[in-house]
């Protein structure tokens, strides 16, 4: 997706306008929105509007093979890496002493 087209149609004319797409908006489809292959599966419960933010965007990319699943994986393995040593310090804090 390097290019945005739009073309406007008429009873008289037909117009086509070729814009660059936004490096931003492209890198971010890169990263998030393309087929992953995700060879187990299990249930994740989400809520009602984020399940529909998610189809949205999904759908809204559809011809990159984006899935619901590998868009929330992206995200949240993307989440992992920005927050990896705050979550241990937290997850080791968290733990009790086995033996006393």
């Amino acid at each position: 997706m390097s290019h945005k087209v739009t073309i406007k149609v008429s009873p008289d004319i037909v117009e086509a306008e070729v814009k660059t797409a936004d490096p931003e908006q492209v890198a971010y489809v890169s990263k998030y929105l393309t087929r992953s292959n995700c060879p187990t599966h299990v249930k994740v419960h989400v809520t009602a509007e984020v399940h529909r933010v998610l189809s949205l965007m999904v759908a809204a990319n559809a011809q990159t093979g984006a899935t619901i699943g590998g868009y929330l994986t992206a995200i949240v393995i993307d989440h992992f890496a920005k927050n990896a040593d705050l979550m241990k310090r937290i997850f080791e804090d968290s733990r009790e002493e086995l033996f006393l």
